[in-house]
């Protein structure tokens, strides 16, 4: 009885060690996720452009340029009501973590980065 130990090849560093880099469009996949407020007014803005461009090719369907005009009125309501969408959903975000400071102050609360400084200054 005879055993035959195959010796392998010492496995490569850069192989075990890196993991795939994630391709352009995960990585904005996640950052359209994580990003506050946008994917709601996103969604109304395609919703409201395609109104748009539908309703202006509906009243000026004779026009030699219907459809051209209809794609501008598309894109432009596309872009000015995802553009307020965003700003309202940020400013009520704005408001309503200034209110949540104002009642963590009042009820004696501090927020992290006192307590950080704080504990920079306990270590010291």
């Amino acid at each position: 009885m005879s055993s035959t130990v195959q010796d392998s090849p010492p496995a490569s560093s850069a192989s075990t060690n890196s993991s795939p880099e994630p391709s352009f469009l995960s990585k904005l996949s996640n950052t359209i996720e994580t990003a506050p407020c946008f994917r709601v007014p996103l969604m109304w803005g395609i919703a409201c452009g395609l109104a748009a461009g539908l309703h202006k090719f509906r009243v000026h369907r004779a026009s030699p340029q219907a459809i051209m005009n209809a794609c501008d009125f598309a894109v432009l309501g596309m872009g000015v009501s995802t553009s307020l969408g965003w700003w309202m959903c940020m400013r009520n975000r704005r408001q309503e973590e200034e209110e949540i400071g104002k009642m963590m102050a009042v009820q004696g609360f501090k927020p992290m980065t006192e307590l950080e400084k704080e504990e920079q200054k306990s270590k010291k």
